[in-house]
């Protein structure tokens, strides 16, 4: 299963983790995991080449069986939240659609 946890603070997203494989398919070709890793690449995207953020953290493991990214971010103007909303929504749907494989948690600090 894939979990994903969003961190709060002050009621705004200022960082995003993603651990674990989905199980839904053959590695390499499952497509939950594919979308929700295109999520956390397109938010990685979106902060630092569009909005050209240098100061977000990205961390990055891939030990077999336990892969792992975060990006922590802060929370610095409209844009960004504009875009991580999205990206959550996003993942939230995805969520829905595969309960089984992907757990999505919400940590409000």
């Amino acid at each position: 299963m894939t979990e994903i946890i969003c961190e709060y603070n002050n009621g705004q997203l200022n960082a995003i983790s993603m651990s674990g494989h989905t199980e839904y398919g053959v590695c390499g070709t499952d497509i939950v995991c594919a979308g929700i890793s295109t999520l956390i690449q397109a938010l990685s995207i979106g902060l630092e080449e569009v909005l050209g953020l240098n100061n977000v953290e990205t961390v990055f493991k891939n030990s077999g069986d336990e892969p792992f990214i975060r990006l922590s971010f802060p929370v610095n103007d409209d844009r960004v939240e504009i875009l991580t909303k999205t990206i959550v929504l996003s993942i939230k749907e995805i969520h829905k659609a595969y309960p089984e494989n992907v757990k999505f948690t919400e940590v409000h600090k």
